[in-house]
């Protein structure tokens, strides 16, 4: 299913998609048997969980605002994350203030993979202008976890999370 299809499914069913702000958020809750199931889907599949356009070296995550975001590919997230770019692209990509140690920790726990096991790509500027809008999701692959910014044709899981009035 591309990203597009499943926001549309869970708008029918009266949800959302889950994006990484609601993965992020909620992780601490997750028990084991959720989380199992999580990581079992991201062998199988891409899950998307964002949306991401490109202007150039500038980025905006689910429609938020502009932010830098460098070229990434396959770098360590503890790498990103030690950069101000990096850790303000996960500030907007997760919806918080958290330090980059907490982030880096949430991502272990999310994946069950410790940090020298998790990446990130972005795409290259030239297809950045070629493809501006880009699903971004994760996935298991080659021994491990992969977060993505690159997908432009993505096909992959989701998940739905139901709205909720407060």
């Amino acid at each position: 299913m591309i990203f597009e299809e499943a926001e549309a499914y869970y708008r029918s069913q009266g949800c959302e998609i889950a994006l990484f702000k609601h993965f992020y958020a909620l992780v601490d809750d997750l028990i084991h048997e959720q989380l199992e199931s999580i990581r079992k889907d991201c062998r199988e599949a891409w899950i998307l969980c964002g949306r991401l356009n490109y202007k150039g070296a500038l980025v905006s995550v689910d429609g938020g605002a502009m932010v830098k975001c460098p070229v990434y590919e396959g770098t360590l997230l503890a790498e990103v994350l030690a950069t101000p770019e990096g850790l303000k692209f996960f500030h907007e990509l997760c919806r918080t203030k958290d330090d980059a140690e907490v982030i880096l920790k949430t991502f272990e726990r999310l994946f069950g993979m410790e940090r020298d096991f998790i990446r990130f790509w972005t795409p290259d500027l030239d297809s950045r202008m070629t493809f501006p809008s880009r699903a971004a999701g994760f996935f298991y692959g080659d021994g491990e976890f992969r977060v993505g910014g690159d997908g432009f044709n993505s096909y992959g899981r989701s998940r739905g999370v139901r709205v909720c009035e407060r």
